[in-house]
């Protein structure tokens, strides 16, 4: 097995077959990417697309400048998901780790198979991309939780979302400036997507 540093935490990847052994794989580096451009996101957006109509979202998103803007989830309350709305900041050290460990995923574009009804959870980071169909495969799993506890402890301040996504079930999509508070029919806009979703109409 290969051990990696990740943000301070062991992250242990199962080694594959015929790669470069770590010893002599060069160090990551940071794709040169605009400040307000995506360097990596976790989730993708699917309106209506998924069983009862669903309005799905990103999970997190950092950016160039290391900016991160992420909707996490706190676990089950009063029988619904209870989320938080957080953004921060990674420093470059903290991003050149994520992309050293994203460098022991296989280069596989789709990961296991979607459950019937379910949507696949989106990974990119860099110019690399999965569609993860089960998130208990590893090292997927291993590395998803990992960029989710970096995330969590350096996004310590609210995101107030300038605009929503609300499509309730049977109801048309609109983009509306206030939180609806709709749950699983609703979805915040990211900084990236704001001019791809002006207020109006979907």
């Amino acid at each position: 097995m290969t051990r990696y540093r990740f943000a301070g935490v062991a992250l242990v990847a199962v080694a594959i077959v015929g790669c470069t052994p770590e010893s002599s794989a060069p160090d990551a580096t940071l794709p040169n990417v605009a400040g307000d451009a995506v360097l990596m996101q976790l989730g993708s957006y699917e309106i209506g697309g998924v069983p009862d109509e669903f309005v799905v979202g990103p999970q997190i998103v950092v950016y160039g400048d290391g900016s991160v803007f992420a909707e996490l989830d706190d676990g089950a309350v009063d029988g619904g998901v209870s989320t938080r709305l957080v953004t921060g900041h990674l420093d470059e050290s903290q991003l050149i780790e994520v992309f050293e460990a994203a460098e022991a995923l296989p280069a596989e574009d789709v990961v296991g198979q979607l459950l019937l009804d379910g949507v696949p959870l989106v990974l990119v980071v860099g110019r690399r991309q999965w569609e993860v169909g089960d998130r208990g495969i590893e090292p997927y799993r291993e590395f998803i939780d990992e960029l989710t506890d970096l995330v969590d402890a350096a996004a310590i301040d609210v995101w107030t979302p300038a605009r929503w996504i609300l499509q309730p079930y049977g109801a048309p999509c609109a983009v509306v400036p206030d939180n609806p508070d709709a749950g699983p029919y609703d979805a915040p806009v990211y900084p990236h997507v704001l001019d791809e979703y002006p207020p109006g109409e979907c």
